[in-house]
């Protein structure tokens, strides 16, 4: 069953409303009308809190990011590591999720969000086994 507060569960128990979220190649639907869950590709905290409250039936492509302070254009994982970005999410096809995270602790936290979805794999992305090559899906 997909959870259609994803994002929220995602992200509970993290401040939120400190980042500015930013949001490209989206194909996510509220409902099977084809109403789109986001209109527009950049929310500020507590904005974007309000949007991942409400429910996402379907979220099939979507790169997420959150910035302390003003978005900047990534490219690769050498720019994030650079940029004021702390938070970056890749979704595809509903299940397959990768989470970029600078900070320990929120990482951590969605780890446990994540344990409370019951997703079957959990891996960790390192240097070694990282095949990304941009920063973007």
């Amino acid at each position: 069953m997909v959870d259609i507060l994803l994002l929220k569960n995602l992200l509970k128990n993290i401040d939120i409303s400190v980042f500015t979220w930013t949001l490209d190649d989206i194909q996510a639907w509220k409902d099977t009308n084809g109403t789109e869950a986001f209109d527009k590709n950049l929310y500020f905290g507590n904005e974007f809190q309000h949007i991942i409250s409400t429910p996402i039936n379907l979220i099939m492509l979507l790169s997420l990011k959150a910035f302390r302070g003003d978005p900047q254009n990534i490219t690769d994982y050498k720019e994030y590591e650079k940029s004021n970005c702390e938070i970056a999410i890749f979704i595809v096809d509903v299940w397959n999720i990768e989470i970029y995270c600078k900070d320990i602790k929120i990482l951590d936290q969605i780890r446990k969000n994540i344990e409370k979805l019951n997703y079957d794999s959990i891996e960790d992305i390192t240097d070694e086994n990282d095949c990304r090559t941009r920063f973007s899906l």
